[in-house]
Protein backbone atom coordinates (compact mmCIF):
# COMPACT_ATOMS: atom_id res chain seq x y z
CA UNK A 1 0.00 0.00 0.00
CA UNK A 2 1.04 3.45 0.02
CA UNK A 3 2.77 5.15 3.20
CA UNK A 4 -0.08 8.35 2.20
CA UNK A 5 -3.52 6.83 3.50
CA UNK A 6 -4.86 5.71 6.78
CA UNK A 7 -5.08 2.19 7.80
CA UNK A 8 -7.61 0.48 9.25
CA UNK A 9 -8.32 -3.20 9.64
CA UNK A 10 -11.73 -4.41 8.28
CA UNK A 11 -13.87 -7.40 8.99
CA UNK A 12 -14.43 -9.76 6.22
CA UNK A 13 -18.09 -8.89 5.96
CA UNK A 14 -16.85 -5.44 4.85
CA UNK A 15 -14.90 -6.42 2.10
CA UNK A 16 -17.46 -6.06 -1.43
CA UNK A 17 -16.61 -8.30 -4.59
CA UNK A 18 -18.68 -9.38 -7.40
CA UNK A 19 -21.62 -11.66 -6.42
CA UNK A 20 -21.02 -15.19 -7.11
CA UNK A 21 -23.70 -16.70 -5.70
CA UNK A 22 -23.82 -19.27 -2.13
CA UNK A 23 -22.57 -22.86 -2.64
CA UNK A 24 -25.85 -23.83 -2.94
CA UNK A 25 -27.10 -21.66 -5.59
CA UNK A 26 -24.00 -22.87 -8.05
CA UNK A 27 -23.83 -26.26 -7.48
CA UNK A 28 -25.10 -29.16 -9.14
CA UNK A 29 -26.10 -32.80 -8.09
CA UNK A 30 -25.00 -34.90 -10.81
CA UNK A 31 -26.46 -38.69 -10.10
CA UNK A 32 -25.64 -42.15 -11.95
CA UNK A 33 -22.07 -41.37 -12.52
CA UNK A 34 -20.07 -44.91 -12.90
CA UNK A 35 -17.86 -45.73 -9.89
CA UNK A 36 -14.91 -46.16 -12.72
CA UNK A 37 -15.11 -42.36 -13.34
CA UNK A 38 -13.32 -39.58 -11.37
CA UNK A 39 -13.28 -36.42 -11.68
CA UNK A 40 -11.47 -35.40 -14.74
CA UNK A 41 -14.22 -37.57 -17.09
CA UNK A 42 -17.01 -35.09 -15.10
CA UNK A 43 -14.35 -32.05 -16.04
CA UNK A 44 -14.50 -32.80 -19.86
CA UNK A 45 -18.02 -33.37 -19.81
CA UNK A 46 -19.28 -30.02 -17.98
CA UNK A 47 -16.90 -27.74 -18.59
CA UNK A 48 -18.58 -27.33 -22.31
CA UNK A 49 -20.85 -25.77 -20.43
CA UNK A 50 -19.12 -23.02 -17.99
CA UNK A 51 -16.52 -22.78 -15.79
CA UNK A 52 -16.18 -25.36 -13.38
CA UNK A 53 -14.79 -24.43 -9.46
CA UNK A 54 -14.25 -27.84 -8.41
CA UNK A 55 -15.91 -31.24 -8.17
CA UNK A 56 -16.54 -33.74 -5.15
CA UNK A 57 -17.65 -37.53 -5.97
CA UNK A 58 -19.19 -38.00 -2.36
CA UNK A 59 -21.21 -41.41 -2.29
CA UNK A 60 -21.88 -44.88 -4.11
CA UNK A 61 -25.34 -46.00 -4.66
CA UNK A 62 -26.85 -49.38 -5.79
CA UNK A 63 -25.96 -50.80 -9.14
CA UNK A 64 -21.97 -49.15 -9.25
CA UNK A 65 -23.24 -45.66 -9.92
CA UNK A 66 -21.93 -43.19 -7.74
CA UNK A 67 -23.21 -39.66 -7.39
CA UNK A 68 -21.08 -36.28 -7.27
CA UNK A 69 -21.26 -32.19 -6.56
CA UNK A 70 -20.34 -30.15 -9.82
CA UNK A 71 -19.52 -26.96 -8.26
CA UNK A 72 -19.53 -24.41 -11.11
CA UNK A 73 -18.00 -21.14 -10.59
CA UNK A 74 -21.36 -18.26 -10.39
CA UNK A 75 -24.93 -19.21 -10.79
CA UNK A 76 -24.73 -17.98 -14.54
CA UNK A 77 -22.14 -21.12 -14.94
CA UNK A 78 -24.47 -23.39 -13.25
CA UNK A 79 -28.10 -22.23 -15.05
CA UNK A 80 -25.87 -22.59 -18.65
CA UNK A 81 -25.34 -25.69 -17.42
CA UNK A 82 -29.11 -26.35 -16.57
CA UNK A 83 -30.45 -24.92 -19.98
CA UNK A 84 -28.17 -26.80 -21.71
CA UNK A 85 -29.74 -30.16 -20.71
CA UNK A 86 -33.82 -28.62 -20.40
CA UNK A 87 -34.43 -29.86 -23.40
CA UNK A 88 -34.26 -33.63 -21.92
CA UNK A 89 -35.34 -32.88 -18.52
CA UNK A 90 -31.42 -32.51 -17.22
CA UNK A 91 -30.52 -35.46 -18.54
CA UNK A 92 -26.74 -36.43 -20.53
CA UNK A 93 -26.69 -39.84 -22.37
CA UNK A 94 -23.47 -40.90 -23.45
CA UNK A 95 -23.20 -44.33 -25.25
CA UNK A 96 -20.92 -45.66 -22.50
CA UNK A 97 -23.32 -44.78 -19.81
CA UNK A 98 -26.01 -47.85 -18.70
CA UNK A 99 -27.86 -44.85 -17.27
CA UNK A 100 -28.04 -41.03 -18.72
CA UNK A 101 -26.32 -38.44 -15.57
CA UNK A 102 -29.30 -36.85 -14.10
CA UNK A 103 -28.57 -33.24 -13.50
CA UNK A 104 -30.10 -30.59 -10.64
CA UNK A 105 -29.96 -27.43 -8.26
CA UNK A 106 -29.10 -28.62 -4.89
CA UNK A 107 -30.94 -25.52 -3.77
CA UNK A 108 -34.04 -27.25 -5.42
CA UNK A 109 -33.52 -30.28 -3.89
CA UNK A 110 -35.43 -30.79 -0.70
CA UNK A 111 -33.36 -33.74 0.97
CA UNK A 112 -32.27 -32.01 4.44
CA UNK A 113 -29.28 -34.81 3.55
CA UNK A 114 -28.32 -34.14 0.78
CA UNK A 115 -27.59 -30.88 2.07
CA UNK A 116 -26.13 -31.68 5.16
CA UNK A 117 -23.81 -34.15 3.08
CA UNK A 118 -22.99 -30.86 0.48
CA UNK A 119 -22.36 -29.07 3.78
CA UNK A 120 -20.31 -31.26 4.96
CA UNK A 121 -18.42 -31.91 1.62
CA UNK A 122 -17.84 -28.16 0.94
CA UNK A 123 -16.90 -27.77 4.96
CA UNK A 124 -13.64 -30.00 4.25
CA UNK A 125 -12.69 -28.53 0.99
CA UNK A 126 -13.16 -24.83 2.51
CA UNK A 127 -10.53 -26.61 5.18
CA UNK A 128 -8.29 -27.90 2.36
CA UNK A 129 -8.24 -24.72 0.85
CA UNK A 130 -7.47 -22.52 3.68
CA UNK A 131 -4.19 -24.67 4.05
CA UNK A 132 -3.44 -24.92 0.58
CA UNK A 133 -3.20 -20.89 0.16
CA UNK A 134 -1.86 -20.05 3.69
CA UNK A 135 1.63 -20.14 2.49
CA UNK A 136 0.66 -16.79 0.36
CA UNK A 137 1.15 -14.95 3.97
CA UNK A 138 -1.16 -12.67 2.41
CA UNK A 139 -1.72 -9.17 4.58
CA UNK A 140 -4.47 -8.49 6.56
CA UNK A 141 -7.70 -6.22 4.61
CA UNK A 142 -6.79 -2.70 5.02
CA UNK A 143 -8.36 0.23 3.93
CA UNK A 144 -6.25 2.87 1.94
CA UNK A 145 -7.85 6.13 0.77
CA UNK A 146 -11.42 5.07 0.82
CA UNK A 147 -10.80 1.59 -0.83
CA UNK A 148 -11.07 -1.89 0.28
CA UNK A 149 -8.93 -4.69 -1.27
CA UNK A 150 -7.30 -7.77 -0.23
CA UNK A 151 -3.74 -8.30 -2.59
CA UNK A 152 -2.86 -11.60 -3.60
CA UNK A 153 1.34 -11.06 -3.15
CA UNK A 154 3.86 -12.71 -5.32
CA UNK A 155 4.94 -15.92 -3.60
CA UNK A 156 7.62 -18.18 -5.32
CA UNK A 157 6.78 -21.00 -3.51
CA UNK A 158 3.72 -21.41 -4.42
CA UNK A 159 3.19 -18.77 -8.23
CA UNK A 160 5.41 -20.84 -9.87
CA UNK A 161 6.16 -20.69 -14.09
CA UNK A 162 5.75 -23.39 -16.42
CA UNK A 163 7.54 -26.29 -16.19
CA UNK A 164 9.09 -27.81 -19.57
CA UNK A 165 8.37 -31.26 -20.54
CA UNK A 166 11.22 -33.38 -19.86
CA UNK A 167 12.59 -36.63 -21.97
CA UNK A 168 13.14 -34.92 -25.42
CA UNK A 169 13.34 -31.62 -27.25
CA UNK A 170 9.98 -29.74 -27.51
CA UNK A 171 9.88 -26.36 -30.10
CA UNK A 172 9.34 -23.28 -28.11
CA UNK A 173 9.03 -19.61 -28.82
CA UNK A 174 11.57 -17.15 -27.94
CA UNK A 175 10.53 -14.06 -25.52
CA UNK A 176 12.12 -11.26 -27.58
CA UNK A 177 14.29 -9.02 -26.95
CA UNK A 178 16.00 -10.83 -24.20
CA UNK A 179 18.35 -7.83 -23.95
CA UNK A 180 17.84 -6.40 -20.29
CA UNK A 181 18.82 -9.96 -19.44
CA UNK A 182 22.86 -9.68 -20.90
CA UNK A 183 23.90 -10.74 -17.50
CA UNK A 184 25.52 -14.05 -16.71
CA UNK A 185 24.15 -16.77 -16.99
CA UNK A 186 21.84 -14.88 -19.35
CA UNK A 187 18.04 -15.30 -18.41
CA UNK A 188 15.74 -15.84 -21.61
CA UNK A 189 12.33 -16.68 -21.58
CA UNK A 190 10.62 -19.30 -23.63
CA UNK A 191 6.80 -19.98 -24.55
CA UNK A 192 6.24 -23.63 -25.18
CA UNK A 193 3.47 -24.21 -28.55
CA UNK A 194 1.38 -26.19 -26.43
CA UNK A 195 0.84 -25.03 -22.88
CA UNK A 196 -0.98 -27.85 -20.51
CA UNK A 197 -1.18 -27.84 -16.93
CA UNK A 198 -2.43 -28.62 -13.46
CA UNK A 199 -3.94 -26.27 -12.28
CA UNK A 200 -5.78 -26.72 -8.23
CA UNK A 201 -6.74 -30.58 -9.82
CA UNK A 202 -7.52 -29.30 -12.87
CA UNK A 203 -6.15 -29.51 -16.32
CA UNK A 204 -6.03 -26.03 -18.03
CA UNK A 205 -4.89 -25.81 -21.72
CA UNK A 206 -4.02 -22.06 -23.35
CA UNK A 207 -7.60 -22.12 -24.42
CA UNK A 208 -8.85 -22.38 -21.34
CA UNK A 209 -6.29 -19.56 -19.34
CA UNK A 210 -7.43 -17.52 -22.43
CA UNK A 211 -11.09 -17.87 -21.86
CA UNK A 212 -10.80 -17.87 -17.96
CA UNK A 213 -8.54 -14.26 -18.05
CA UNK A 214 -11.33 -13.08 -20.71
CA UNK A 215 -13.94 -13.92 -18.61
CA UNK A 216 -12.44 -12.37 -15.23
CA UNK A 217 -11.39 -9.18 -16.72
CA UNK A 218 -14.41 -8.37 -17.46
CA UNK A 219 -16.30 -8.21 -14.41
CA UNK A 220 -12.90 -7.76 -12.27
CA UNK A 221 -12.45 -4.40 -10.22
CA UNK A 222 -9.82 -1.54 -10.98
CA UNK A 223 -7.64 -0.73 -8.60
CA UNK A 224 -6.43 2.61 -7.50
CA UNK A 225 -3.71 1.58 -5.48
CA UNK A 226 -1.19 -1.20 -5.98
CA UNK A 227 1.40 -3.21 -3.26
CA UNK A 228 4.92 -3.97 -4.62
CA UNK A 229 4.79 -7.92 -5.51
CA UNK A 230 1.21 -8.12 -5.91
CA UNK A 231 -0.54 -10.14 -8.61
CA UNK A 232 -3.09 -8.27 -11.16
CA UNK A 233 -4.56 -8.56 -14.51
CA UNK A 234 -3.96 -5.74 -16.59
CA UNK A 235 -5.50 -4.61 -19.93
CA UNK A 236 -4.30 -6.35 -23.37
CA UNK A 237 -1.68 -4.44 -24.79
CA UNK A 238 -3.70 -4.72 -28.48
CA UNK A 239 -7.72 -5.02 -29.32
CA UNK A 240 -8.54 -8.72 -29.87
CA UNK A 241 -5.67 -9.76 -27.23
CA UNK A 242 -6.01 -11.47 -23.96
CA UNK A 243 -5.76 -9.74 -20.81
CA UNK A 244 -2.25 -10.01 -18.79
CA UNK A 245 -1.87 -11.92 -15.49
CA UNK A 246 1.28 -9.13 -14.09
CA UNK A 247 3.47 -8.98 -11.07
CA UNK A 248 4.29 -5.18 -9.57
CA UNK A 249 7.37 -4.03 -9.81
CA UNK A 250 7.47 -0.90 -8.51
CA UNK A 251 5.05 2.58 -8.44
CA UNK A 252 6.56 5.42 -11.03
CA UNK A 253 5.36 8.88 -11.25
CA UNK A 254 1.81 9.82 -12.50
CA UNK A 255 0.09 6.80 -12.08
CA UNK A 256 2.34 4.70 -13.94
CA UNK A 257 3.38 1.17 -12.74
CA UNK A 258 6.17 -0.90 -13.76
CA UNK A 259 4.95 -4.88 -14.09
CA UNK A 260 6.38 -7.79 -14.96
CA UNK A 261 3.79 -9.59 -17.47
CA UNK A 262 3.84 -13.84 -15.93
CA UNK A 263 2.62 -14.94 -19.36
CA UNK A 264 5.15 -12.99 -21.69
CA UNK A 265 8.53 -12.81 -19.91
CA UNK A 266 8.30 -9.11 -20.16
CA UNK A 267 9.01 -5.97 -17.87
CA UNK A 268 6.32 -3.34 -18.73
CA UNK A 269 5.25 0.01 -17.86
CA UNK A 270 1.43 0.70 -17.84
CA UNK A 271 -0.78 2.86 -15.83
CA UNK A 272 -2.65 2.25 -13.14
CA UNK A 273 -6.15 2.48 -14.55
CA UNK A 274 -5.26 -0.64 -16.53
CA UNK A 275 -4.77 -2.68 -13.86
CA UNK A 276 -7.93 -4.80 -12.33
CA UNK A 277 -7.58 -7.34 -9.05
CA UNK A 278 -6.90 -11.04 -10.00
CA UNK A 279 -8.91 -13.60 -8.59
CA UNK A 280 -7.09 -16.74 -6.52
CA UNK A 281 -7.55 -19.45 -9.16
CA UNK A 282 -5.60 -17.52 -11.83
CA UNK A 283 -3.13 -16.71 -9.80
CA UNK A 284 -2.80 -20.45 -8.86
CA UNK A 285 -1.87 -21.05 -12.74
CA UNK A 286 1.60 -21.30 -13.59
CA UNK A 287 2.91 -18.58 -15.75
CA UNK A 288 3.37 -18.86 -19.07
CA UNK A 289 6.93 -17.73 -19.61
CA UNK A 290 9.57 -20.27 -18.50
CA UNK A 291 12.75 -18.80 -17.23
CA UNK A 292 15.73 -20.59 -18.67
CA UNK A 293 19.64 -20.84 -18.90
CA UNK A 294 21.61 -22.56 -20.77
CA UNK A 295 23.01 -25.90 -19.26
CA UNK A 296 27.15 -26.68 -19.04
CA UNK A 297 28.45 -23.44 -19.99
CA UNK A 298 31.54 -22.61 -18.29
CA UNK A 299 34.32 -20.13 -18.50
CA UNK A 300 32.35 -17.56 -20.54
CA UNK A 301 33.99 -14.41 -21.85
CA UNK A 302 32.78 -10.70 -21.73
CA UNK A 303 31.03 -11.32 -25.30
CA UNK A 304 28.99 -14.48 -24.20
CA UNK A 305 25.65 -12.92 -23.67
CA UNK A 306 25.74 -10.87 -26.56
CA UNK A 307 26.73 -13.82 -29.33
CA UNK A 308 24.51 -16.33 -27.60
CA UNK A 309 21.69 -13.30 -27.74
CA UNK A 310 22.18 -12.44 -31.08
CA UNK A 311 21.76 -16.17 -31.98
CA UNK A 312 19.28 -17.50 -30.27
CA UNK A 313 17.26 -14.45 -31.53
CA UNK A 314 18.26 -15.66 -34.78
CA UNK A 315 16.85 -18.78 -35.06
CA UNK A 316 13.58 -19.61 -36.60
CA UNK A 317 12.86 -23.23 -35.52
CA UNK A 318 14.50 -23.07 -31.53
CA UNK A 319 14.12 -26.33 -29.55
CA UNK A 320 15.18 -26.82 -25.79
CA UNK A 321 15.65 -29.99 -23.55
CA UNK A 322 15.57 -29.35 -19.86
CA UNK A 323 17.66 -31.23 -18.13
CA UNK A 324 17.35 -29.85 -14.75
CA UNK A 325 16.40 -26.65 -12.65
CA UNK A 326 17.29 -24.08 -10.43
CA UNK A 327 14.68 -23.09 -8.23
CA UNK A 328 12.15 -21.54 -10.66
CA UNK A 329 14.95 -21.19 -13.69
CA UNK A 330 15.25 -24.53 -16.15
CA UNK A 331 18.41 -25.39 -16.94
CA UNK A 332 18.25 -26.44 -20.65
CA UNK A 333 20.14 -27.57 -23.58
CA UNK A 334 18.83 -25.44 -26.90
CA UNK A 335 19.01 -26.62 -30.14
CA UNK A 336 18.68 -24.53 -33.46
CA UNK A 337 16.25 -27.06 -36.21
CA UNK A 338 16.40 -26.73 -40.19
CA UNK A 339 14.41 -29.11 -40.54
CA UNK A 340 16.91 -31.82 -41.98
CA UNK A 341 19.40 -30.69 -39.45
CA UNK A 342 19.80 -29.71 -35.44
CA UNK A 343 22.81 -27.78 -34.17
CA UNK A 344 23.26 -27.61 -30.26
CA UNK A 345 23.79 -23.68 -29.14
CA UNK A 346 26.24 -24.23 -26.90
CA UNK A 347 28.54 -26.26 -29.23
CA UNK A 348 28.15 -23.29 -31.75
CA UNK A 349 28.86 -20.80 -28.83
CA UNK A 350 31.90 -22.94 -28.30
CA UNK A 351 33.00 -22.34 -31.97
CA UNK A 352 32.52 -18.96 -31.51
CA UNK A 353 35.20 -19.01 -28.94
CA UNK A 354 33.01 -17.46 -26.33
CA UNK A 355 32.61 -19.86 -23.62
CA UNK A 356 33.60 -23.89 -23.14
CA UNK A 357 30.89 -26.85 -23.07
CA UNK A 358 30.48 -29.77 -21.02
CA UNK A 359 27.16 -31.86 -21.92
CA UNK A 360 25.12 -33.58 -19.45
CA UNK A 361 26.37 -37.16 -18.63
CA UNK A 362 24.71 -39.82 -20.57
CA UNK A 363 22.32 -42.15 -18.26
CA UNK A 364 22.05 -45.68 -19.32
CA UNK A 365 17.98 -45.93 -19.65
CA UNK A 366 16.13 -49.11 -18.16
CA UNK A 367 12.58 -49.80 -18.52
CA UNK A 368 10.33 -49.92 -15.16
CA UNK A 369 9.78 -54.11 -16.27
CA UNK A 370 13.40 -54.13 -16.31
CA UNK A 371 13.77 -52.47 -13.10
CA UNK A 372 10.96 -54.34 -11.08
CA UNK A 373 12.40 -57.88 -12.49
CA UNK A 374 15.91 -57.34 -10.93
CA UNK A 375 13.86 -56.34 -7.75
CA UNK A 376 12.36 -60.02 -7.60
CA UNK A 377 15.30 -61.53 -9.05
CA UNK A 378 17.03 -59.42 -5.61
CA UNK A 379 20.20 -58.52 -7.48
CA UNK A 380 21.97 -55.71 -5.47
CA UNK A 381 22.98 -52.37 -6.83
CA UNK A 382 26.62 -52.49 -7.77
CA UNK A 383 26.39 -48.44 -6.96
CA UNK A 384 25.20 -46.12 -3.98
CA UNK A 385 21.69 -45.83 -3.12
CA UNK A 386 21.97 -41.84 -3.79
CA UNK A 387 23.32 -42.19 -7.55
CA UNK A 388 20.42 -44.17 -8.44
CA UNK A 389 18.72 -41.24 -9.81
CA UNK A 390 21.98 -39.72 -11.94
CA UNK A 391 22.40 -43.59 -12.97
CA UNK A 392 18.55 -44.44 -13.68
CA UNK A 393 15.87 -42.98 -16.16
CA UNK A 394 12.64 -44.87 -15.91
CA UNK A 395 11.45 -45.11 -20.17
CA UNK A 396 8.52 -47.22 -19.63
CA UNK A 397 8.00 -47.23 -23.43
CA UNK A 398 11.08 -49.62 -24.13
CA UNK A 399 9.87 -52.62 -25.97
CA UNK A 400 10.12 -56.54 -24.16
CA UNK A 401 12.90 -56.97 -26.67
CA UNK A 402 15.27 -54.83 -24.69
CA UNK A 403 14.46 -56.17 -21.63
CA UNK A 404 15.66 -58.98 -21.73
CA UNK A 405 18.90 -57.92 -23.87
CA UNK A 406 19.48 -55.82 -20.76
CA UNK A 407 18.82 -58.55 -18.49
CA UNK A 408 21.68 -60.60 -20.10
CA UNK A 409 23.97 -57.56 -20.10
CA UNK A 410 23.71 -56.53 -16.90
CA UNK A 411 24.47 -59.73 -14.37
CA UNK A 412 26.75 -57.20 -12.21
CA UNK A 413 24.27 -54.45 -11.89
Amino acid sequence: MTAAGNYTKLKSADLHLPYMGTSEERTLYVQNVPETWDKWKLLHIFRRFGRIDNIKIVKKNDDSLTSAFVHMMSIADANSVITATAHDNGKIQLPELSKPLKIQFVRHKGNASLKTELSSAVDKETERMKSYFSITDRPELVLTGGNIRKPIIYNERFHRHMYLPGGEPIEVELVKPIAEFLCWPMTFYVLPKTHVCEAENLIISNEDLDAHLIAHFERAAEVTHVVKNELLVATPMMPNEVPLRCRVLEELDDKKIRVYALDMGQTLVVQMNRLKVISEYLASIPARATPCVLYGITKPTPAFAEVACRLLENIAHLLVLAVSFDGAVALVRAFESNGSSVSEIAEILTNEGVCDYKPPNKRTVYSRELILSLKKQQRQLSIPNRAVADAILVNPRLVQDEMAQKLDENETV
